[in-house]
């Protein structure tokens, strides 16, 4: 169901003394439906999520999207995440595509995204590839890791070896560039062998969920940014409630503070400078023109 909204919503405005144009409200209108659907097949599923990162410092600093912000990014437990990779392409059918090495054959990502095809969003390093490339929201996975820092160490190695080799595989089939072909190519087979992206996605989860079970008192987001500030107590998860978002309700843990706290340190603090502070470096967006339209006329 397409939630309504008044015209209000879509004016330009100052909030915390940033300008927010009717195009960003319009970004936010398309990525409001999507986090509307994507609870709508997580409460179906019995899955758990959470706002994170700047989606939940918007949520309890903002009661909404930090007004410099462009995405919305979502974490889920490792349990949670694997169900909701297997149910993912059923049920995020058209004008919504499931985005992840599996249904995007030439594509390595280490995450999940969700797009709508009717729109048009992309980075600058997915403007041209070929690609859907409508208004995204990310989706994370939250994984145990070792409570020994030495331990995260190597485990934070291992991720990260993985994830690069994935990137250089998809890099070498994607570029028409013979130079580059070739480049990517010899890095690639140099690294234990050229694999296909979904392949090495699969390595990459097997890697990130190796401590799944053990026990550990620490969990971290290691499907992205996995370092020190993304390791947090496990008790900061166990627990979480609905907050205000906009014209929807998100879900956060309650021991937000301490999750705030540790990836952003003062986080109620307004920050002066707030030009640049995006999510992403200028992404560049249509919420109006589905992608397959756009790059016709914007190549």
């Amino acid at each position: 169901m397409i939630m309504e909204y008044s015209e209000s919503f879509f004016e330009g405005e100052e909030r915390c003394g940033y300008f927010v144009k009717p195009q960003i409200k319009e970004l936010w209108a398309v990525e409001l439906e999507m986090l509307k659907r994507f609870s709508e097949v997580c409460d179906k599923h019995g899955l758990r999520w959470w706002a994170m990162g700047g989606t939940l410092l918007g949520a309890v600093r903002h009661k909404g999207f930090i007004p410099w912000d462009d995405d919305v990014d979502l974490i889920m437990p490792r349990e949670d995440y694997n169900r909701l990779l297997e149910i993912g392409p059923q049920e995020f059918t058209a004008p919504y595509f499931f985005q992840v090495p599996a249904t995007e054959e030439i594509m390595f990502r280490t995450h999940i995204k969700l797009r709508d095809d009717r729109t048009t969003g992309v980075t600058h390093e997915d403007r041209n590839r070929d690609i859907h490339r409508g208004i995204f929201m990310d989706i994370f996975v939250l994984d145990e890791v070792p409570e020994s820092l030495s331990a995260r160490r190597r485990h934070r190695r291992r991720t990260h070896a993985l994830a690069n080799r994935g990137r250089h595989d998809a890099f070498w089939r994607e570029n028409k560039n013979p130079f580059k072909r070739l480049l990517y190519g010899l890095q690639s087979l140099r690294m234990m062998g050229g694999r296909t992206p979904a392949e090495r996605f699969e390595m990459f989860q097997r890697e990130c969920s190796r401590y799944a079970g053990s026990g550990s008192g620490k969990v971290a987001h290691t499907s992205l940014t996995y370092r020190e500030a993304v390791v947090w107590d496990r008790c900061d998860w166990d627990e979480w409630c609905e907050v205000p978002f906009e014209n929807i309700t998100v879900r956060i843990p309650k021991g937000y503070d301490n999750i705030l706290t540790r990836h952003y340190g003062d986080w109620r603090a307004i920050p002066e400078c707030k030009e640049g502070g995006a999510s992403h470096d200028a992404i560049e967006f249509d919420a109006k023109t589905p992608y397959t339209e756009y790059f016709k006329s914007n190549c």
